[in-house]
């Protein structure tokens, strides 16, 4: 039934990736999803005293993905129509 849904098959062990992943996903939104802004950045502060490394790495690719994402919306706007994605 995966592979009908994302077109390739998978072996045992990325099942398995996916099952604990979407699994995560989901309690991670049961428990956040009804916080509050305040929470949410003192829980992010929180991780970034435990975990500074990882926190700031995800922050800095974070940042970079917006950057590339307002650059083609600037470049859609100028043209017109959406450029090429390659």
């Amino acid at each position: 039934m995966i592979e009908a849904v994302i077109s390739q098959e998978l072996g045992l062990e990325e099942y398995i990736a996916l099952i604990v992943g979407r699994g995560i996903d989901g309690v991670l939104a049961d428990i956040l999803g009804g916080v509050d802004q305040p929470t949410l950045l003192a829980s992010f502060q929180q991780l970034d005293a435990e975990h500074p490394a990882e926190v700031y790495k995800y922050m800095a690719e974070t940042l970079r993905r917006g950057e590339a994402v307002n650059e083609r919306q600037a470049l859609r706007r100028k043209l017109g129509f959406q450029p090429p994605t390659s």
